[in-house]
């Protein structure tokens, strides 16, 4: 189980900002993707390395994510 930031573009009110997401990458394929996550991509970064730093299982990635939102 592997995480990497993906840098999305992203358009509300015709207004695009860049946005990063988080794919979750299991046996060397992108298992699945959770977009629009961060708007930072400092933040990103430092989210997925410490995922992948403490192997985090991907049953728990949406709570991780919910918590790391909760302490910006």
């Amino acid at each position: 189980m592997k995480y990497r930031i993906l840098k999305e573009r992203i358009c509300v009110e015709g207004i695009t900002h860049d946005a990063y997401g988080i794919e979750v990458v299991e046996k060397g394929s992108v298992s699945f993707v959770i977009h629009d996550v961060f708007l930072e991509k400092d933040k990103a970064e430092e989210f997925v390395e410490s995922c992948n730093c403490l192997k985090l299982s991907a049953v728990h990635i949406y709570d991780v994510i919910e918590d790391a939102l909760a302490i910006q």
